[in-house]
Formats: structure tokens, sequence, C-alpha cells
């Protein structure tokens, strides 16, 4: 049964505002890094995180300050692309797509971070599924966007 053109459009805003929640959830949490807090957010961009924990600890060795204003200013420039997809998407679908594989690049790494965590011996797989589970949605939500607006073009 094809959808109706509405139920297409729908599927595309929720998408593109996954992507809006996935930049501010990003950044809610990595200031929740930076102020030392044990507790983070598991549906986030995983580059940043990354990046953010790599710079904390330049910082606690002393490292040069370039490297870690280059870990700043990538992390910043990712949360930033995210909104601006989110942004010029409404227009331009390209942008959702681009948005949407910038996505799943990222996806790519936190499975590769999480399967190193799986081969270290860490036993919390609970804290991994759940690590693995809300990002998927994320991407499916996105992916699905993406056809309903090919989808739309067709109809």
């Amino acid at each position: 049964m094809m959808k109706n053109r509405m139920e297409y459009e729908k599927m595309y805003t929720v998408a593109r505002w996954t992507l809006l929640l996935v930049a501010l959830v990003s950044a809610v949490n990595l200031v929740w890094i930076l102020i030392d807090k044990s507790f983070n957010f598991i549906a986030t961009a995983a580059i940043p995180e990354v990046l953010t924990l790599v710079e904390i600890a330049l910082y606690s060795l002393k490292a040069p300050l370039f490297w870690q204003i280059v870990c700043i200013a990538v992390t910043a420039a990712v949360l930033i692309f995210y909104f601006l997809c989110w942004q010029f998407a409404k227009a331009k679908p390209r942008w959702m797509l681009i948005g949407g594989i910038v996505y799943l690049v990222d996806y790519a790494f936190r499975l590769y971070l999480l399967g190193m965590d799986l081969l270290g011996g860490r036993d919390d797989l609970v804290m991994i599924l759940l690590r693995v589970l809300i990002p998927t949605v994320a991407l499916v939500t996105v992916i699905r966007g993406l056809i309903a607006r090919a989808k739309l073009k067709t109809q």
C-alpha cells in the first residue's frame, strides 16, 4: 500500500529533527564530560565525545596547546555541521543525505569502539547494547526519512 504525501513529509521531518537532536544531546553530553560528571548520554555522536575525551587527556598530560585546539575545533565543527544539515535540509534534501552519511560514519566508529570494549573484556553488556540500540534507532530514522523524501519526488 502506498503511503500518502503527508506521511512521507512527516517521516522526512522526523529524520531532520533526529539529526538536530543528535547534535543537541551531543553538545549537552560534552558539557557534562567537561564538568566531570560520571553520567553521560548514550544517544550522542561518538566522534565529538571521543575527541573531547582526547582533549581532556591531552590537557592533563600537558600536551601542546595546538592539539587540544584541534580536538576542540573538530568537535565544534562536527556539531555545527549537524546543525547546518538540519537547517539546510528543509530546502535542499541533499543536506539530509550528507548529514546521514556523516552520522553513518560516526555510527561505524561507535561500533568499532564498542567492539573494542567487548574484545577488551568489558562485561557491561546491557550498556554496550544500549549504546548500539539508541544510535541504531536514530540512524534508521534518518534512513527512513531519506527514503520517504525520495518517494516524495516520484509522486
